[in-house]
């Protein structure tokens, strides 16, 4: 899980700066579940699971929580960005030009629509009105 492994690394830099007070968002359930609750023994991410859990003890996380992916347009942003970019990590001390609206926006606490499908039924009234014998 790439999330995992990019929150790794910003706990690791966030240490390395002597950080504390974190705050951890993230659009993954899962993610957050796992380093609010911890993971079952055995899984697959257990032990990067727990990594992370011991530097946020260590960091004193202030809040975890799970976002829509809609509230987390910056970090899809980087993420994108970092795709086109060299292997490897990328320590930025400012954030890119292409960031600037979205961080702007992001401190104004601009609202993003969800989208969501949603499925409709409708059912006339004299249908159940005429199978129930009345």
């Amino acid at each position: 899980m790439a999330e995992l492994w990019g929150l790794r690394e910003g706990l690791i830099i966030a240490e390395q700066k002597m950080l504390t007070n974190i705050e951890v968002e993230s659009d993954s359930q899962f993610l957050v579940e796992a380093l609010s609750k911890g993971i079952e023994k055995g899984h697959p991410l257990e032990l990067l699971i727990q990594e992370c859990r011991a530097i946020m003890k260590a960091l004193i996380v202030a809040a975890m929580r799970h976002i829509l992916r809609e509230a987390n347009k910056c970090a899809d942003k980087l993420a994108k960005l970092g795709r086109r970019a060299r292997p490897g990590l990328t320590d930025l001390d400012i954030p890119p030009p292409e960031m600037y609206e979205l961080l702007r926006q992001d401190a104004d606490g601009v609202k993003w629509i969800r989208k969501i499908r949603v499925l409709c039924c409708l059912v006339r009234q004299d249908s159940f009105d005429s199978s129930s014998g009345a």
